[in-house]
């Protein structure tokens, strides 16, 4: 069985290895600035910490709302899963202060640990409200 690539494969996958090339050379032609050593320990730990933990994690709560949740409210619970996993990934350097100076006010001006949970729980009255709809049109469909 072969697969038919589409015609942007061997264009993208060019430019994908020329982008990773031109960063490697510019991480180690400035390597005073970038550290690179050290931005591969990051880069590794931070592959790891995905294969062992993230992956693992999502793999398993796909498995949980597929068995044990009905099919009509998967979508919206699926979607509202993500976007929290996703607002939470951004938001821990935030949350945790990264880059905090005292004597930079600029620097992390606003008070994520009160705003991240307001975003997630607007994320989840939406998914909430997509699951209403859903369960009023299919009771309208059974109905009618």
């Amino acid at each position: 069985m072969t697969e038919e690539r589409s015609r942007w494969f061997w264009p993208a996958l060019i430019t994908g290895w020329g982008l990773i090339a031109v960063g490697v050379v510019g991480m180690f032609s400035q390597r005073d600035r970038t550290q690179p050593f050290q931005l591969v320990r990051y880069v590794v730990g931070f592959l790891l910490v995905h294969d062992l933990v993230v992956a693992p994690v999502v793999i398993a709560a796909g498995w949980l709302v597929t068995r044990f949740v009905p099919a009509i409210a998967r979508g919206p619970l699926r979607a509202a899963l993500a976007l929290s996993a996703i607002v939470v990934a951004f938001s821990w350097p935030l949350l945790r202060r990264y880059g905090e100076h005292a004597t930079n006010d600029s620097a992390l001006p606003l008070d994520y640990g009160r705003t991240v949970p307001v975003v997630l729980a607007v994320v989840w009255v939406v998914a909430l409200g997509v699951l209403g709809a859903r369960l009023v049109s299919a009771r309208r469909r059974a109905d009618g």
